[in-house]
């Protein structure tokens, strides 16, 4: 049976440090978004947003893409055989920025019952045409 991507892992790390507890400067290495593949097979995620970025994320591997501090949405394609590609789309979520600290994403690509970053299946069609700020026909 293929997989069905279902809601994946989205860990938002937008801490501020004090007393052991963690920070990420802004001034430090640039903002990210790390994506780990943990669905069984490869995946090629479009992170889209006012920048995007189209990545391949092989089957147990990390990818980490730079970004900038805006709203992204996430398409991504799961297999390797392109007669059974699934397709998946990701809530929109945001990277923050403020004046001493940003927020790292890191998202894992696997089904998680009841994960906390909803995704819904997507079209080949959907896929292809994500393009910056063209993710979603209501985004102007």
């Amino acid at each position: 049976m293929a997989y069905q991507p279902t809601p994946c892992s989205l860990t938002l790390a937008a801490l501020l440090w004090t007393a052991g507890m963690g920070i990420a400067l802004a001034d430090s290495p640039r903002k990210t978004v790390t994506l780990y593949n943990r669905s069984g097979q490869p995946v090629l995620v479009k992170l889209v947003g006012i920048t995007s970025h189209v990545v391949e994320v092989p089957d147990g591997a990390q990818r980490t893409v730079p970004v900038v501090a805006e709203e992204y949405a996430l398409l991504a394609r799961y297999g390797a055989d392109p007669r059974r590609y699934t397709y998946a789309r990701g809530e929109r979520f945001a990277v923050d920025q403020g004046s001493d600290w940003y927020s790292p994403i890191s998202i894992t690509l696997h089904a998680v019952i009841d994960g906390n970053y909803a995704t819904h299946p997507a079209t080949a069609e959907e896929f292809g045409r994500a393009l910056p700020n063209r993710l979603f026909p209501d985004v102007k």
